[in-house]
C-alpha cells in the first residue's frame, strides 16, 4: 500500500489525530494543525525546510509521528539529540515507530522489522535502509527538510 493509499485508509477510518492506547504515541495529520497565514504568495522551495511540530509534542513520550505532505515521519529523541526517519517499513509499508524505541531499535508493527534508530539500518534485512530526514530546532519548532536535492524544473518542448 504506498504513502497516499495508507494516508486515505487512515482518514476513512477516522484514526487521524487519535492517540494509540497501545503505545500512547500521537498520530497527527500535519494539515490538522492551525498554521499562520504566510506572508507572501510564492511557494517555498522543496528542498526548504518546513515546521512540523513544536518541541512539547515529543513529550511526554520522545517520540511521535505525523504526516507532512506524503512523508510519514517519525520524530524522536535518543541521547539527546532530535532526529527523524521514515514511518513506513520498507519491507511492505508498515508502520515502524507504533510501538516506544527499546534501546535504541524501533519495531514495524506489522512484520517485526527492527531498525536501529541511529542509523535507520534494518536489523533484520541488511539491505533495507529507513530515509533519513535533515533536522534542525529553531524557535521552539522542530522543521525538518523532505527534498534534499529536487529535481530541476523540466521545461516544456
Amino acid at each position: 500500500m504506498g504513502f497516499s493509499a495508507r494516508r486515505e485508509v487512515r482518514a476513512a477510518l477516522g484514526l487521524e489525530g487519535m492517540v494509540s492506547k497501545r503505545a500512547s504515541l500521537a498520530v497527527v495529520a500535519a494539515e490538522a494543525q492551525e498554521t499562520e497565514p504566510a506572508e507572501t504568495t510564492a511557494e517555498p522551495s522543496p528542498a526548504a525546510f518546513r515546521r512540523i511540530a513544536s518541541l512539547g509534542e515529543l513529550e511526554p513520550y520522545g517520540q511521535f509521528s505525523k504526516w507532512v505532505d506524503d512523508h510519514d515521519i517519525l520524530v524522536f529523541r535518543r541521547n539527546g539529540a532530535i532526529k527523524a526517519l521514515s514511518n513506513i517499513c520498507p519491507h511492505f509499508g508498515g508502520p515502524v515507530g507504533y510501538h516506544q524505541m527499546k534501546e535504541g531499535v524501533f519495531t514495524c508493527l506489522w512484520h517485526n522489522y527492527r531498525y536501529e534508530a541511529a542509523t535507520g539500518r534494518c536489523l533484520t534485512n541488511e539491505h533495507l535502509c529507513l530515509r533519513s530526514y535533515k533536522v534542525k530546532i529553531e524557535d521552539g519548532g522542530i522543521w525538518v527538510q523532505l527534498v534534499e536535492n529536487p529535481e530541476p524544473e523540466r521545461k516544456a518542448r
